[in-house]
């Protein structure tokens, strides 16, 4: 399919050098790459093809959560209090945890994406239990275990989560910022359950997001490309929970159907050199949102689902997608890997985004063993 739009370089088992050396001939005027795999990848080529980039440095600290833990905190950026947890760690070092650890506690891969392999961590027993656990996988891989952040309730309703994402693109160093996504309550742990664009709240929150996202960008020195930060709202303010050095899941959908403008155009132009500059968030002419659907926890295996069709010929619901076959294995581990449906509508208003949601919701059914 690709070859129908240009040369294809397949650069599968090369060294960059290799690879750099086999696309250089097509003289590339800019390098693209929509997923933390591909970043690092992506910015060794942009060095040795002279491109547009950010360095491989900087691209470390997107997607290794201890150096970015790091890095924000020598930028000034508040973050939890958070100790590594390498691959088969001795028990001293869980022992070091629980006596200087304020419970809960969150742990997650130092390296992952979709909140997969994500834990939280009531107390010490409950942490105990998780490392033991052979699905959980945590003693397999280098884990970050991090305090939880406390948020804060929203008055527009429970359904609503206490964090959101600020969606950005940086142009030669210039930080504009074009929308702050919300987002409904999690699943449990961690998983997501969808979101929607605009956020409603007040003019100073606002402002104290795009602050904080602003001071973590600068100090983990982001100069091009897209970037998705996710802020915990919480009492004594918005604090960074992560910064993707790469579009969003799902925002350039948002970002489309609420404001008309294209993301993935926006990073081509930005990957080609073209100044971008955006003063103040994007206007929204109408709320866009998802809902998606998670197996339980409990499920081993998705079995069936009806209403999806009902809910497709909803007013107001653009596509209702089935993203699973029946009789497929689910395991709630994997995050958002596993979602069951997608789907995607519109509204006017965040009230009645919240009662169409409802009604969505109602009307599917699954079932699982």
């Amino acid at each position: 399919m690709l070859q129908r739009f240009g040369p294809v370089v397949d650069i599968a088992n090369l060294t960059v050098q290799q690879a750099a050396d086999a696309v250089r001939p097509h003289r590339p005027d800019g390098i693209l790459a929509f997923a933390d795999r591909q970043l690092k990848t992506a910015a060794l080529l942009a060095q040795e093809l002279s491109l547009a980039f950010d360095t491989p440095e900087v691209i470390e600290r997107t997607v290794d959560k201890p150096l970015q833990r790091a890095a924000l905190r020598e930028g000034g950026v508040p973050v939890p209090t958070w100790w590594t947890l390498p691959a088969g760690a001795p028990p001293d070092d869980v022992d070091r945890i629980v006596t200087e650890a304020t419970f809960p506690l969150v742990l997650k891969p130092q390296r992952g994406t979709t909140s997969s392999y994500t834990y939280l961590a009531e107390d010490a027993r409950s942490l105990l239990s998780i490392l033991s656990d052979p699905e959980n996988e945590v003693q397999a891989a280098d884990y970050i275990v991090e305090e939880f952040i406390p948020g804060t309730s929203r008055e527009i309703g429970s359904d609503i989560a206490d964090f959101v994402s600020v969606e950005s693109v940086v142009s030669s160093g210039v930080i504009s910022h074009l929308g702050i996504c919300g987002k409904f309550t999690l699943e449990p742990p961690f998983r997501g359950a969808g979101g929607f664009l605009p956020v409603d709240l007040p003019p100073k929150e606002i402002t104290d997001i795009l602050d904080v996202t602003t001071r973590s960008l600068r100090a983990l020195g982001i100069r091009t490309g897209c970037t998705h930060t996710e802020i915990k709202l919480t009492p004594v303010g918005a604090r960074v929970v992560e910064v993707n050095g790469r579009l969003g899941g799902n925002i350039p959908t948002f970002i489309k159907e609420s404001t008309g403008v294209s993301l993935p155009h926006l990073a081509v132009d930005i990957a080609l050199g073209q100044p971008i500059a955006q003063r103040g968030l994007l206007p929204c002419d109408h709320i866009t949102f998802r809902v998606h659907g998670q197996p339980p926890m409990w499920a081993t295996r998705f079995v069936d689902i009806e209403g999806l069709d009902v809910v497709a010929r909803m007013p107001g619901v653009e596509e209702a997608v089935l993203r699973q076959s029946l009789n497929t294995p689910v395991n709630w581990r994997s995050g958002a890997g596993y979602l069951i449906f997608l789907v995607t509508a519109r509204a006017n208003d965040h009230r009645e985004m919240l009662a169409l949601r409802s009604r969505i919701l109602s009307t599917i059914r699954t079932t699982f063993k």
